[in-house]
């Protein structure tokens, strides 16, 4: 926190009494004027009175809170903030979500969101959380061992805006395939639902290979995207070598599934497992434009894609820096994909590296804690991670806590929170930017004890973070109904390419890709396009 302080000013005040005359008061006062001015980085402290709260997940769904489990968290379009987690219930083990208000506060008019057919799920970890734009329900997904199960499978729930379990929509499903690795969620705009994740190729694989969960909006396998009567789509290996899972997906504007994800086995001296993506086409089918990278020279492992306002992909995640394991640096990657060839990195971020277009961060621990990494992009495009290093061992401490930024060009601000590595006083997993550019961020307060809190918080930022909506759609510096309301009606319409942009783009236009267009309108705006 900055303080700034004036000098006192004199100020003549009104003309006093005989008696206060008498006893030699002066004709004067002194008023000093303090002002605070919180800094980006900074906890805001107009959220919850010091820009934190908590709230014991347990307590909230009438169970006790299951402390290993990752947590996720989504803004709602009226810009609450949704946690979702696994409560335990006495016989049963499910997701539970909590929402909060944009000063801070528990959202009181959210219901107890534990469905009462989740009694055979036991959850055993919840990996997303999405907001369908049709009505604003929420789509959970996770892994989960059924009852007298001994694997893992996919589990996926539905609640209302408001918290309550669907059960108009299949309410919560499981798919009965052993081995899985369950990734991020995401739903497109007429509700389809899929899911990131790792599956044997075949009865007998002893590897998981990458592979996409298909549902309709209902909740049943989306027979018509993956062509059988199977609930997902086996991702073709790239090359030759054994790709692990999807760890993240991305709608593109042209409604195709971007995917990215850690691969192994790649026959080399040095890299043991590196990035895999590709593209699936919205009828199932797979795109042509599918590659493998890597960003340093040992092992990556990518966990998360961005999509920026201008089309380009930032696929970050992290990296083993040592034969021992440790030494861990977060790694990052600004794709310009083709999903009809050959995709490149974009020059403009990390130009004067030695791969420009990637780039890998400083060591800021020996470990980063599983789970305890997270991204945001912001709409100026800097790149927001939160992390938690420690010592060589999922238990040893110190737990070291920080936020850093990054410019679009990949340097690191110079100032955020008073430092470079703005260290914070409690754990956060998930990390999102509001419409006004502030920092939210939740996750458990500790990876060794078993509390079961769940700790929130909201950082000041510049308002030119902010994904706030405007109508200037070819960013312009002005809204005109000749390119802006067309461009609007056009995209509305459904229309793609040059049919979307042709003569409706004004001089001087930031903004005249009809991806980059489609992709503001979507992310930006909450536009549910074709």
């Amino acid at each position: 926190m900055k303080r700034n302080f004036t000098l006192c000013a004199l100020q003549a005040t009104p003309r006093l009494g005989r008696a206060a005359r008498l006893a030699g008061l002066t004709l004067a006062t002194f008023l000093c004027v303090f002002s605070a001015h919180a800094l980006p980085g900074d906890y805001d402290l107009s959220y919850s009175a010091d820009g934190k709260t908590t709230v014991l997940m347990g307590t909230v769904n009438a169970g006790d809170f299951s402390p290993p489990s990752t947590t996720a968290s989504v803004l709602t379009a009226d810009q609450k903030l949704v946690v979702a987690g696994k409560c335990r219930q006495p016989s049963s083990v499910g997701f539970c979500l909590s929402r909060f208000n944009s000063d801070g506060s528990q959202d009181a008019t959210f219901g107890v969101a534990f469905g009462p057919n989740l009694v055979n799920i036991n959850l055993s970890s919840v990996t997303g959380i999405a907001i369908d734009p049709r009505d604003q329900a929420l789509v959970v997904a996770g892994e989960c061992v059924p009852t007298g199960a001994v694997n893992r499978t996919f589990c996926v729930a539905r609640f209302t805006q408001n918290g309550a379990f669907d059960v108009s929509y299949n309410g919560a499903t499981t798919f009965a395939f052993a081995h899985v690795k369950v990734g991020r969620v995401r739903v497109a705009s007429d509700g389809k639902i899929r899911v990131g994740a790792g599956c044997p190729r075949g009865p007998a694989a002893g590897n998981m290979d990458m592979c996409i969960l298909a549902l309709t909006a209902s909740l049943t396998p989306d027979t018509a995207f993956t062509g059988s009567a199977s609930h997902y789509v086996l991702i073709p290996q790239i090359g030759s070598e054994r790709a692990e899972f999807v760890a993240d997906l991305e709608y593109l504007a042209d409604g195709r599934v971007f995917y990215v994800g850690p691969c192994k086995n790649k026959p080399s001296a040095t890299v043991y497992s590196y990035g895999c993506y590709g593209s699936v086409n919205p009828d199932g089918t797979h795109a042509a434009g599918r590659a493998a990278f890597f960003v340093t020279d040992y092992d990556d492992y990518p966990t998360q894609v961005l999509r920026g306002n201008d089309g380009t992909l930032l696929i970050a995640g992290y990296n083993k820096n040592s034969a021992n394991f440790y030494d861990d640096r977060p790694i990052f990657a600004r794709l310009i994909y083709n999903p009809l060839g050959t995709s490149s990195f974009d020059s403009t971020f990390n130009p004067a590296g030695a791969q420009p277009g990637r780039l890998f961060g400083d060591v800021v621990g020996q470990q980063f804690h599983l789970g305890a990494l997270g991204f945001a992009l912001s709409a100026d495009q800097e790149i927001y991670t939160t992390v938690v290093s420690h010592g060589s061992g999922d238990a040893a401490g110190p737990f070291v806590k920080r936020v850093t930024v990054r410019h679009s060009d990949g340097t690191t601000r110079a100032t955020w929170g008073g430092t470079t590595n703005a260290l914070y006083d409690s754990a956060y997993e998930n990390i999102l930017i509001d419409d006004a550019g502030r920092v939210l961020l939740s996750g458990r307060s500790s990876y060794v004890d078993s509390s079961g809190t769940i700790y929130i918080g909201r950082l000041q930022n510049l308002a030119s973070a902010g994904g706030a909506c405007t109508i200037d759609v070819d960013g312009d510096g002005k809204v005109s109904a000749t390119t802006d309301g067309v461009l609007l009606a056009r995209a509305m319409l459904g229309l793609k390419g040059t049919a979307l942009t042709q003569n409706a783009t004004g001089a001087g236009a930031t903004r005249t890709d009809p991806d980059a267009i489609r992709a503001f309108l979507v992310n930006r705006c909450k536009m549910a396009l074709n």
